[in-house]
């Protein structure tokens, strides 16, 4: 048995009189359960604070607007220098050369979220842009490519040989091409996209 003396007792009681006082003083109002952040967001509570931080793929103040990454539009481009990206709903923006392949030809794979491209030789590269690093190239043997577009839904491209002026069909799974048939009457052909519906 341990026996304390009063001046001891009356000295632990003011430390924990003290220390209540100090929890009641310093417990923060979590203003997260008050806040309105975007619908997008996620609210963090600090200190006598918070912040609406937008969630992972979407970017923007957190109050009011969180965009898509995905949804915001950019324009891409080739040139003599590069292969470039602009993002068009921010007008002060200046474009960022994100591949160093110089006049390409270039097809988007709306299913799949991938771009391809095409340079003077016979391979196609194919990046995704769904933010992961797989890349991937075709090679298309023996044929001049002029122009190209992709279906992703069926994994297809569809590319015009300029020497022979038809269109022909590449199985990006199998690697076999062939001649679109019903297509070798059509001549002197500029450029082609697919359109595939909500894709």
């Amino acid at each position: 048995m341990i026996l304390l003396k009063g001046d001891f007792v009356r000295s632990i009681d003011k430390l924990q009189h003290r220390s209540r006082i100090n929890l009641a003083v310093s417990k923060d109002i979590d203003e997260c359960e008050e806040v309105k952040c975007h619908a997008s967001a996620t609210c963090v509570n600090n200190p006598g604070s918070f912040v609406c931080n937008c969630n992972p793929g979407f970017i923007g103040d957190g109050v009011s607007r969180c965009s898509d990454n995905c949804q915001i539009p950019y324009l891409l481009f080739s040139t003599s220098s590069g292969t470039f990206f602009y993002n068009t709903e921010e007008s002060t923006s200046s474009p960022f050369m994100f591949n160093n392949r110089a006049n390409a030809l270039m097809s988007f794979d709306g299913m799949n979220k991938r771009l391809y491209f095409h340079t003077a030789n016979d391979k196609i590269t194919s990046y995704n842009l769904d933010g992961s690093d797989l890349i991937f190239e075709i090679t298309i043997v023996n044929h001049n490519v002029e122009f190209f577009s992709v279906d992703g839904r069926n994994n297809l491209i569809y590319y015009h040989d300029s020497l022979q002026d038809r269109i022909f069909v590449y199985n990006i799974t199998s690697g076999q091409s062939a001649s679109v048939g019903a297509l070798s009457g059509v001549s002197g052909m500029k450029d082609m996209e697919m359109d595939i519906p909500n894709g």
